[in-house]
């Protein structure tokens, strides 16, 4: 789960520490290509071919590991695993096309034999995710009446000889289809958390914890997934960090006005101005980010970009799909010390109009489109709990049949989304 900070299974090792204290530690990128693949598949292990004698799960774990585990069920154990997790090209097969077990990169004998285990791969050890990566697991299982038989995990490949081994590539692409959404806050410390949260099952992992020197609130952030930069506005400054590093957040500049809400389009940032003192209140401001080697980041900012907003409404947050921009904004149906009867709408910004109203969101709500092509926000109800709920743009309707019971995630979350890890 990416890289930001520290996460459950990373962070709960280095439970205490800053980011700044493992830099050292780990390489550059320790993703190493695998970023926006998809986290996690089980697939069926079978003996002798047709006896399903349980299951091997694959994952990319938060802290930038690979892992494989195997689990018998039924009575079956394990006295013999070999994997391979690498480039295609490299499977060891023989002329045939057999698999040649001995040569798996990652083997175990089991005495006495298993009932589960766990190969843990650092991602870094293994090739560059942008190659065709292939997982193939093989086993040796013992029959609880006696005998030993083959296993294979389940596949979408089969390979060449005459054998019924299998291998699988189908998990290893690109996960555009996984809704992941990233939600970063500052905490009254001064600690910057970033989180994950999974759009399917609602869960949620801190992913970085570092200080950062300011008093204010963390607001407008934006990600880009072509270079794993996160862009967010701290007491008036764009600040970055690449979620593919551990190296600290970075200041790129001043920003004028206040920002709102920021996206990030076409290799640029955009954000809106809600400061009512600024002379570009209610526009939404570009600014072109530069990096260089010897010179680090700058910007250059075009506050020039829009007109003053035609709404009357406090807008929080916005989001893109990289077609249409949306912004969500507060009516306080003219009684601005009662927020109980305040509309959150869905507003379209090329048209002006609104979409839907967002009828159970209170609040600051913030918004996100996920990799998986939804719009998504994130909301704290009436009773206290955080919902990351899906919107359906058109019709405002939202399904929210898994409210986050997380204490880690705060009214003033910021959310955003991205691809996973």
């Amino acid at each position: 789960m990416k890289k930001f900070l520290l996460i459950i299974a990373l962070f709960a090792i280095i439970a205490g520490c800053s980011k700044h204290e493992v830099v050292d530690e780990l390489p550059a990128d320790i993703w190493n290509g695998y970023q926006n693949y998809k986290s996690y598949m089980q697939v069926e292990l079978y003996a002798g071919q047709h006896i399903l004698v349980g299951t091997v799960t694959y994952e990319f774990t938060t802290d930038a590991l690979f892992k494989a585990t195997y689990d018998l069920t039924g009575g079956w154990t394990m006295s013999e695993s070999h994997l391979y997790a690498g480039d295609y090209d490299q499977l060891p097969t023989n002329k045939p096309g057999a698999p040649k077990i001995g040569n798996f990169p990652f083997q175990e004998t089991h005495d006495p034999a298993v009932t589960t285990y766990t190969y843990t791969i650092p991602v870094a050890d293994l090739p560059p995710g942008e190659n065709g990566f292939v997982c193939a697991a093989h086993c040796v299982v013992n029959n609880p009446n006696g005998g030993d038989e083959t296993g294979w995990a389940k596949g979408n490949r089969t390979f060449s000889d005459k054998g019924w081994g299998s291998y699988t590539d189908d998990y290893f692409q690109q996960a555009t289809d996984i809704p992941v959404i990233y939600g970063i806050q500052k905490n009254e410390d001064g600690t910057l958390v970033l989180i994950h949260i999974n759009g399917y099952t609602q869960e949620v992992d801190i992913i970085l914890t570092e200080i950062l020197t300011g008093s204010g609130v963390i607001n407008a952030v934006a990600y880009d997934a072509n270079t794993g930069n996160l862009f967010f506005v701290l007491d008036g400054n764009l600040w970055v960090n690449n979620l593919n590093s551990e190296n600290p957040s970075v200041l790129i500049g001043p920003l004028p006005g206040l920002a709102g809400g920021g996206v990030f389009i076409g290799g640029n940032y955009y954000y809106i101005d809600v400061d009512p003192n600024s002379g570009s209140y209610m526009e939404i401001i570009e600014v072109q980010i530069q990096y260089d080697e010897n010179n680090g980041w700058s910007l250059i900012i075009d506050d020039n970009y829009s007109s003053p907003l035609p709404y009357d409404y406090e807008i929080t947050d916005l989001a893109t799909n990289g077609q249409v921009i949306y912004l969500a904004g507060i009516d306080d149906n003219g009684t601005p010390d009662d927020e109980s009867d305040d509309n959150i709408y869905l507003i379209t910004y090329d048209n002006g109009s609104y979409s839907a109203i967002l009828t159970g969101l209170s609040g600051v709500a913030q918004i996100a489109y996920g990799p998986d092509g939804n719009l998504y926000a994130i909301n704290v109800d009436e009773d206290g709990n955080t919902r990351l709920v899906l919107i359906e743009p058109g019709s405002g309707d939202m399904d929210d049949s898994n409210p986050i019971d997380d204490d880690l995630i705060g009214a003033d979350t910021e959310v955003l989304g991205g691809p996973m890890k």
